[in-house]
């Protein structure tokens, strides 16, 4: 389903009636960029790819979907539950293998439903080039800063620019968290939601 955006950045471009050039400028990237997406030469990363997407979700009034309706989509369409976390006593080995499961990069570090860190892979590939890593070591003793956390009544603009600056969002409060958004929820759910039905 990410591959139908990827390839179709063109299609999605002309109805929102913007040129390369106009998307380009509005987007902050090169034309030569937009180009190279187009006609698949290039496979961009997800925030990259967001960062372009929103001046089309703008034109097109598409920035309607709620924070809710995308938790929804991604239980119903990815198999994979609202929230994904390990506790400050769990073993690393054990957010490996929850990221290696769901196909995710980062995990929130919860206590009693409350946010106190996140672990992700670039800290622990970084911990086994050093040599410092042992599976067995509890996630809090390599855990980073907390992830943003957002109201389930924020406005999807708002969280989509909050997602361009990180690899999740948390859904929730300072007490207690519900749900987590990658970027790659929010691209599924754009999907599904509007460019689907109007292919």
């Amino acid at each position: 389903m990410m591959t139908y955006l990827f390839c179709n950045l063109k299609d999605l471009r002309r109805r929102a009636g913007l040129t390369q050039s106009e998307l380009a400028k509005m987007a902050g990237v090169s034309q030569s960029l937009i180009a190279k997406i187009e006609n698949k030469q290039v496979d961009p990363r997800i925030s990259t790819y967001l960062k372009i997407l929103r001046p089309i979700l703008d034109k097109l009034n598409l920035g309607k979907l709620t924070i809710d309706e995308i938790l929804r989509i991604k239980v119903q369409n990815s198999l994979r539950p609202k929230l994904v976390h390990v506790k400050p006593d769990s073993t690393i080995s054990r957010a490996i293998y929850l990221m290696e499961k769901y196909g995710i990069s980062c995990l929130p570090v919860l206590k009693s439903r409350k946010s106190i860190g996140c672990v992700d892979y670039r800290t622990i590939l970084k911990k086994v080039r050093k040599k410092e890593l042992d599976v067995n070591q509890l996630v809090e003793t390599i855990m980073k800063k907390s992830l943003p956390v957002i109201d389930s009544s924020i406005s999807f603009l708002d969280a989509y620019m909050t997602l361009m600056n990180n690899d999740a969002i948390l859904v929730g409060n300072d007490e207690t968290i519900v749900g987590i958004i990658t970027p790659r929820d929010l691209l599924l759910a754009l999907y599904l939601k509007y460019f689907q039905q109007s292919k």
